[in-house]
């Protein structure tokens, strides 16, 4: 399953046949890839949750602390969560802030907070939001599986793929790897490859890099080794580690020199 992490949560995934998922928005034979079922779920606030949260009800004496050690709010909330104990603050949340689009289908709904005593911090409040969206992702894998449809393993990419500590509770809610993918425009990325190649035929994409020659016009395109990376983030371990291979699962190369920004000058008329 491909999870996209955003301001709500995109879930895709291939199936070999159709089954009635409860609260799949969507299942188009070969809508993801040719000769499969995709499948398409979602949450409809995730990002948003947390924006949210920092925006309209977190202390200024919070943002002050952020900004006298040069990180941002959200930084500063991660690290005072990162320790507490599984249930350690009390709370529990629904991420229905924006109504819930998988698998109740009813945007009509509203998000919960229970458990508030005069004891509750903030760090313990943003703790149950992320572990909300975790349990609301859970949710529709438990769903895709009680359809008969199996989920081994999630691929997440997106904006809050950033927040460690967010990949950390999803593996251990949902109970399974999470690899992620290492680009910031992961379908910007994967759209061009797979339009230039034909339906049913598989090819290795090597990374591009491109660059536009300050001052030149022009445009400078390199190509480099195929050197892949991948973060997992494994359940109950707490822990995200990154592996690099280069091709065939040799070592990555080392890195090239960047490529010159400016051509080298042209030799004036006069000189000579």
């Amino acid at each position: 399953m491909l999870a996209v992490l955003g301001t709500s949560t995109c879930l895709i995934m291939n199936a070999e046949a159709y089954r009635d998922v409860p609260g799949v928005c969507g299942a188009v034979d070969g809508g993801v890839t040719t000769g499969a079922w995709g499948y398409e779920a979602g949450q409809s606030g995730v990002g948003d949750i947390f924006a949210w949260y920092v925006d309209n009800a977190l202390p200024a004496s919070y943002a002050q602390r952020a900004r006298e050690r040069g990180i941002s709010p959200y930084d500063l909330l991660d690290s005072l969560a990162a320790d507490q104990p599984v249930g350690g603050h009390g709370l529990l949340a629904l991420d229905w802030h924006s109504g819930n689009r998988s698998v109740l289908m009813d945007h009509e709904l509203s998000g919960v907070l229970l458990g508030l005593t005069l004891a509750t911090r903030p760090e313990d409040i943003w703790r149950a939001l992320l572990e909300a969206t975790a349990f609301g992702a859970r949710t529709v894998v438990a769903a895709f599986e009680a359809a008969g449809i199996r989920v081994d393993e999630l691929t997440v990419a997106g904006g809050l793929t950033r927040n460690r500590l967010l990949m950390r509770i999803y593996a251990d809610v949902i109970g399974r790897p999470l690899h992620v993918v290492d680009s910031d425009q992961p379908a910007a990325l994967g759209r061009p490859s797979t339009r230039r190649w034909p339906p049913g035929r598989t090819r290795t994409c090597r990374p591009r890099r491109r660059r536009w020659a300050r001052g030149t016009g022009r445009r400078t395109t390199r190509t480099r080794p195929a050197a892949w990376r991948t973060t997992t983030c494994t359940p109950s371990t707490g822990s995200c580690t990154t592996t690099s291979a280069g091709r065939h699962g040799r070592p990555a190369p080392p890195p090239r020199p960047p490529h010159p920004l400016t051509p080298p000058p042209r030799p004036s008329p006069d000189s000579g």
